[in-house]
């Protein structure tokens, strides 16, 4: 199945839409991970957010969990912004086919349509916007990925 997604994105928030699933995220431009494996451990969560969350995971594993700015045109991550815009397209995915069988069968079968407006990404440096296209291009999941209307992976005519 192809799932079509857009996103918005400035400095400050990250908003994602799949239509067909109704699912509409909208979260601060803000990322948790875990410093020793780059997993992503929350999304639009501050620290605070988290110790209030889980405090006694906190205490055990706050030392290892890092806070960044997936979509800082200053300091642009093209591993950490892949990574969240694969997160909600699985999301949207799993959205489609809940269970378990339906999620393994997305998981393999799913591709994925992005149209992505992302504010300032003119000026992240050309070597690290070459860097995250050739992530996306790589990504098997991604069937087509337009940025700021220009067409990243996929066929230019492609709908």
């Amino acid at each position: 199945m192809i799932i079509s997604l857009a996103a918005w994105i400035n400095s400050q928030a990250v908003r994602i839409k799949a239509a067909h699933v109704d699912m509409l995220i909208n979260i601060p431009n803000l990322m948790a991970y875990n410093t020793t494996n780059k997993k992503i451990v929350a999304l639009g969560k501050t620290e605070d957010e988290l110790k209030q969350q889980s405090p006694y995971g906190w205490k055990i594993h706050g030392r290892r969990i890092g806070f960044k700015v997936p979509f800082d045109v200053k300091a642009f991550d093209p591993d950490a912004a892949k990574s969240v815009l694969i997160f909600y397209a699985y999301k949207a995915s799993n959205l489609t086919r809940p269970g378990t069988f339906g999620q393994l069968f997305g998981y393999l079968a799913d591709r994925f349509n992005y149209d992505v407006q992302l504010a300032g990404y003119e000026s992240v440096p050309p070597d690290v916007r070459n860097q995250f296209e050739q992530l996306l291009q790589k990504e098997r999941s991604i069937q087509r990925f337009v940025i700021n209307r220009r067409v990243v992976k996929g066929a230019q005519d492609e709908k």
